[in-house]
C-alpha cells in the first residue's frame, strides 16, 4: 500500500497527488496528479509482479510443510521477501524518516525502469497567498495550535508537523525549498508554543507520541470545571448518563413536568439537529443545535472554530429566564468548549442545567470528557447512572416482554468488559 505521511523534510504519497522529495515531484492537486499516471501504472505492474512473487514463495512453503498453515508474521515476511525479488533494497528502519526514503526510493526507481522523468510543476494560482518573506509564521503557529487544541486535548509533533505543511503550502508561494524551509520552521514555532502534558517527564518525546498540550487547553477546562461548581454549588446542576433505551428519555419526560408545574422555561439543546429534534418531539418542548442556540445569546466562533463571547449586550428578545431549565441531550458527543459556553451562559441567566447522554457512545467532535467533568462535579443526589441491564426497556419480545437476555447484552457491548462473550453472542443469535 501507499504510505500517507509526511514529514517537515518528505512530501505525502503519489496517490494523493503530492510527491516524495526524493523524487522531486511537487503537485499541489489532485487533477495535477494526471502527470503521474505513467508512474502510477509502473507500480501496478510492478504489484502484479509482487502478487507472482508472492503466490511463488508460498506455493514452495506449503510444498515444504503440507497440512500447515502460515502465521501472521510469515505472511508479513512474505510481502518483503516478494519486494526484494529481482529487486533488492535496503532493510526498512523502524524509522519514519528511513520509512519515507524507503519508499522514495522506490517510487524512483520504478520511475527510472519505465524511462518516467519528473514532471515539471505546474505553476499554481498564487491568488490569496504571500511570499516566503512577508509571511506571518508566528500568526500561523499560534492558529495551528490553538486549532489543535479544539480538535484534541493532547497532539504530537508529528501532528503539528503535518498541519503546518497543509497550512503553508495553501498560503505561501515560492521555490521547494523556500517554502519546505517555511513549513519546517512553522511546525517549530507551533512545538514551541505548547507544553508538555503535566505529569510527563522532561526530554525529548518522540514525534509520534502525544506528549504536547497547550494554556488555551487547560484553561478551557478550567473554565468548565469552575462554571459547573458554581451550578453545583447552587444545585443547579443533573446529569444523567445511561445506555440506549434505559430510560433517559422517560425521565427527560418527568423532568418537563416538574419544570411546567413551576411555570419555568425549558430548552433542549444538542450537537445535532437531528438529536435536538427527536429529544424535543418526544417530550414537546422548544429544542436548539447548540450552536444556534450559543449564537442567539451572543458567542461566535473564532477562525479556529474556538467559541468567543462576542456580544455581551446581547440577549434575545425570548430568552430564558432566572430559574429556567437547559437540557443538554448527547452530552457525551459535546465539546469541551461548548459546553464552558453553555455553562457559562447558564450562570449568567441562573438556569438550572441537565446533562444527560452516554459516555460510552459517540465521542466529542473535540476534546470532550464533558460528562465525565459533570458527573464528579455535580451534588451526588444530583447524579444519575443508568447502566445497569435492569434499566433497559428498550428491547422487548415476540410475546410482549422485555428482553433481559438482549438488555444484559446490550450492556455488555456498550461497556467492552468482555468482548470475545459479546461477539460469540451476536453470532449465536446472528
Amino acid at each position: 500500500m501507499w504510505p500517507c505521511r509526511r514529514s517537515a523534510s518528505a512530501s505525502n504519497c503519489v496517490s494523493c497527488g503530492l510527491s516524495w522529495s526524493g523524487s522531486d515531484i511537487r503537485l499541489t492537486s489532485w487533477a495535477a496528479s494526471k502527470r503521474l499516471r505513467p508512474v502510477v501504472e509502473a507500480m501496478s505492474r510492478r504489484s502484479a509482479q509482487l502478487q507472482r512473487n508472492l503466490a511463488r514463495i508460498e506455493a514452495e512453503w506449503r510444498t515444504a510443510h503440507p497440512g500447515k498453515e502460515p502465521t501472521p508474521r510469515l505472511a508479513r515476511m512474505w510481502d518483503v521477501q516478494a519486494w526484494e525479488k529481482q529487486r533488492p533494497y535496503k532493510v526498512e528502519a523502524g524509522v519514519l524518516e528511513d520509512e519515507l526514503a524507503v519508499w522514495a526510493a522506490r517510487i524512483a526507481d520504478v520511475m527510472a525502469e519505465h524511462g518516467i522523468t519528473s514532471p515539471v510543476h505546474a505553476v499554481p494560482s498564487l491568488g490569496g497567498r504571500v511570499s516566503v518573506t512577508a509571511f506571518d509564521r508566528d500568526a500561523l503557529a499560534a492558529e495551528i495550535v490553538e486549532a489543535q487544541g479544539l480538535k484534541r486535548s493532547a497532539w504530537s509533533r508529528a501532528d503539528l508537523e503535518a498541519a503546518a505543511i497543509l497550512a503553508v503550502e495553501g498560503r505561501v508561494h515560492g521555490d521547494a525549498a523556500a517554502v519546505d524551509e517555511v513549513a519546517a520552521d512553522v511546525a517549530a514555532r507551533a512545538l514551541a508554543l505548547s507544553q508538555l502534558l503535566p505529569g510527563v517527564a522532561t526530554g525529548v518525546p518522540s514525534a509520534a507520541v502525544k506528549w504536547f498540550t497547550s494554556v488555551a487547553v487547560v484553561e478551557r477546562e478550567n473554565e468548565l470545571r469552575a462554571g459547573l461548581a458554581v451550578l453545583a454549588a447552587a444545585d443547579r446542576l443533573t446529569v444523567v448518563e445511561g445506555a440506549a433505551g434505559a430510560g433517559k428519555t422517560t425521565s427527560l419526560a418527568d423532568y418537563v413536568a416538574v419544570a411546567a408545574a413551576a411555570r419555568h422555561g425549558l430548552v433542549v439543546v444538542a450537537p445535532t439537529g437531528a438529536a435536538a429534534n427527536v429529544a424535543a418531539g418526544e417530550v414537546g418542548v422548544e429544542s436548539s443545535t447548540i450552536d444556534k442556540f450559543l449564537m442567539r445569546y451572543g458567542w461566535a466562533k473564532n477562525r479556529a472554530g474556538g467559541w468567543e463571547w462576542s456580544q455581551s449586550d446581547q440577549t434575545p428578545t425570548d430568552a430564558l429566564g432566572s430559574g429556567a431549565r437547559l437540557v443538554v441531550d448527547e452530552a457525551g458527543m459535546v465539546s469541551q468548549d461548548a459546553a464552558r459556553a453553555l455553562v457559562a451562559t447558564a450562570c449568567r441567566y441562573r438556569w438550572q442545567v441537565r446533562l444527560q447522554g452516554d459516555s460510552f457512545q459517540f465521542g466529542a467532535v473535540g476534546v470532550g470528557g464533558v460528562l465525565e467533568l459533570a458527573k464528579q462535579t455535580a451534588q451526588p443526589g444530583r447524579v444519575w447512572l443508568l447502566d445497569d441491564a435492569n434499566d433497559v426497556h428498550r428491547f422487548q419480545l415476540r410475546t410482549g416482554g422485555r428482553d433481559k437476555a438482549y438488555a444484559a447484552h446490550s450492556v455488555a457491548l456498550r461497556t467492552g468488559a468482555d468482548p470475545e462473550q459479546a461477539a460469540a453472542t451476536v453470532m449465536e443469535h446472528a
